[in-house]
């Protein structure tokens, strides 16, 4: 009897202890975990690409936690098997599934491709039964400047899915850090009644996210559209000027990047996979700059020089749009210096299907010049919802 007093006496002691040893770890990992929760940052990858698929309705995934965009772009190629995609990085992202016939079966994996070698990579994750029978391949200037590498990243990780535990270690930080700097509005993320499902924190509070045919949604800049432009390409003109970025150290493209690309379009060739690429336009005031930087111009013309004939050698087709005005574009529908809006890339598609017998098989040119003459807004041709 004794011994069990003595039990209930210790206990008593010892829960109280603990419960206060252990409630400010509770009330972190509540604080910490619930923005997550709320706003599906927790979700898997899985899990958004068949939401995205499965569903009619609009679903935006704009994760602020995690980077999980080339895994999900390659999942949902893998989980959907399109006839066409557009690949590179977020300067191909604007693509939008209306540009084509919907029995094309279009998706935008733009954001899948970081350098050049993810080319081939891509196409190393690509079983024969999964590949697009087009790739539409936006080829970053940056991509063959030898002194300069966005993401230097042999093993190729950012096609795997990162493991929870480092998922929710990263989150768990960022998280911490936006609360001390104020940026996580709980009223907002609780009282929203959003009219289409938002997963992750910048889809949920500023309309920022892939949407359901893979483009992406730029809620932020649209809102802002509006608003005084001057000096709004003060950041790239800076770069250019003092050679930093993609810009730096500029001499001549890179010998091992023209023959790692020779590489994909030999392996695309060999699996039927018909190759339409191009350089992405630079808004046409950076372009103007460049040309008045003689390393950048040479480096340009030389880049031109080197793919054009590469392209031919494959049967491939390769398009210039260094310049957005190539296209017919002002700089009213440049996104900012690097990136062009969603009206500037259907000018884009436009003017390469008036060449291409392949694209004017899948896209009604005459059905989009007219939604493109109707359009008065300076970015956007087709709406969030019509995909």
């Amino acid at each position: 009897m004794e011994s069990l007093l003595k039990k209930y006496s210790d206990s008593r002691v010892f829960l109280p202890r603990l419960f206060f040893f252990l409630l400010p770890v509770a009330i972190f990992c509540i604080v910490i975990g619930l923005p997550l929760l709320l706003t599906g940052e927790l979700l898997s990858v899985e899990q958004m690409v068949q939401k995205q698929a499965q569903n009619d309705q609009l679903v935006m995934i704009g994760l602020a936690y995690s980077e999980a965009s080339t895994f999900l772009k390659l999942k949902s190629i893998l989980y959907r098997n399109p006839q066409i995609i557009a690949i590179g990085n977020s300067r191909v992202v604007q693509f939008r599934s209306r540009f084509f016939t919907p029995s094309s079966l279009f998706y935008n994996a733009g954001c899948i491709i970081r350098d050049l070698k993810d080319f081939n990579a891509l196409l190393d994750r690509l079983p024969q039964e999964k590949q697009p029978k087009v790739i539409i391949a936006a080829l970053d200037q940056s991509f063959f400047n030898p002194n300069w590498m966005m993401h230097p990243n042999p093993a190729r990780r950012h096609y795997k899915a990162e493991a929870a535990v480092l998922v929710w270690r990263n989150a768990c930080l960022m998280v911490l850090k936006d609360y001390l700097r104020n940026k996580i509005p709980f009223s907002a993320i609780l009282t929203q009644k959003p009219s289409f499902e938002k997963i992750g924190m910048s889809a949920m509070l500023h309309e920022n996210g892939f949407i359901n045919d893979g483009s992406y949604y730029y809620g932020q800049k649209i809102a802002k559209s509006a608003t005084s432009k001057e000096g709004r390409f003060n950041i790239e003109l800076n770069e250019i000027l003092h050679t930093k970025r993609w810009f730096a150290q500029i001499t001549s493209p890179s010998g091992s990047a023209l023959v790692e690309l020779d590489h994909f379009l030999s392996r695309c060739r060999e699996r039927g996979i018909y190759v339409i690429g191009f350089l992405p336009p630079f808004a046409h005031q950076i372009y103007e700059q460049i040309q008045l930087s003689n390393d950048c111009s040479t480096y340009l013309a030389q880049l031109n020089e080197a793919l054009r004939p590469m392209f031919k050698k494959h049967d491939f087709e390769f398009y210039d749009f260094s310049d957005l005005a190539s296209v017919g574009a002002t700089d009213e529908e440049a996104l900012d210096g690097f990136h062009a809006s969603e009206k500037a890339c259907l000018r884009l598609l436009i003017k390469m299907t008036e060449t291409s017998p392949r694209l004017r098989n899948v896209s009604d040119v005459e059905y989009l010049k007219k939604r493109l003459e109707s359009s008065s807004h300076p970015y956007w041709v087709f709406s969030k919802y019509e995909f």
